[in-house]
């Protein structure tokens, strides 16, 4: 517990500065982000020395490549046109050289993306900076990815409901919850429609086309929101087989498709 309290001013404003730095360091977008550097030395001799944060999230990206049998790749942004050996397949994680802190994409055009997770990541991080700052109580929410401090202002458990897709205004099921983080991955809100068939944001790097079916995924982990979203995003990824691989791995899940939830 922290000697003094902050004011929430204080608060909001420690909160915006994390976020913006992890923006700065980890943006694909922002041309001279560590990110960005390292993809633009693709294929050359440049090897980055990565500094405690970063090999951190390497070493998280790589284990999230191997517990999802590949699903989960932050290189699957590499140029399309590149190939990995001579019968043609794609470029993956493997071909990374991480050899902690040391880190280089030899092959050009690879790139690596902390898109997949960099939201979560910046849940967790905020979350221990506002706790640290004295918050005891507080719902931290990144567009649908959650990270929740003690319970609510009435002593109750924080309530956040899932929704319809289709209808706006309607919840299907309450989640209730006293500390942890909730994240969700889905099919159903960043969406195209080519030929009246919605595409999804959520590509399967092993046939590289989107996921079709309409599905939402929350999932609930106690330590952080990378964890969680690591496993939404997979079991979106797993498609037909996302109960069982969720199951197995014993993660308080919530399914959304056809207008129910199933609770896994």
């Amino acid at each position: 517990m922290p000697s003094k309290r902050y004011s929430s001013i204080v608060i909001f404003e420690e909160l915006v500065s994390e976020c913006q730095r992890i923006e700065r360091k980890y943006s694909k977008f922002i041309s001279n982000s560590l990110v960005s550097q390292i993809n633009h030395a693709a294929g050359t001799k440049e090897t980055f020395r990565l500094d405690d944060e970063t090999a951190l999230l390497i070493d998280f990206a790589l284990s999230a490549y191997q517990e999802s049998d590949g699903l989960f790749d932050i290189t699957f942004g590499s140029d399309k046109s590149i190939t990995r050996t001579k019968q043609d397949m794609a470029i993956s994680f493997k071909d990374l050289y991480w050899n902690k802190p040391y880190l280089k994409l030899p092959i050009k055009g690879m790139k690596i993306d902390f898109g997949g997770f960099g939201k979560e990541y910046a849940i967790d991080r905020v979350y221990k900076l506002v706790k640290s700052l004295g918050v005891e109580s507080g719902l931290i929410n990144f567009g649908g990815d959650i990270g929740i401090i003690g319970s609510s202002y009435s002593g109750d458990p924080w309530k956040v409901g899932i929704k319809d897709p289709d209808k706006e205004n309607l919840v299907l099921h309450n989640i209730y919850v006293n500390n942890g983080f909730l994240a969700t991955s889905g099919t159903y809100e960043r969406v195209i429609m080519i030929d009246n068939q919605p595409f999804s944001h959520i590509i399967n790097p092993e046939c590289r086309t989107p996921i079709l079916n309409q599905v939402g995924i929350t999932c609930y982990d106690e330590m952080t929101c990378l964890s969680a979203g690591f496993h939404s995003t997979t079991a979106i990824l797993k498609g037909d087989d996302s109960e069982r691989w969720l199951k197995n791995r014993n993660i308080k899940s919530f399914i959304l498709s056809g207008g129910n939830v199933r609770i896994v």
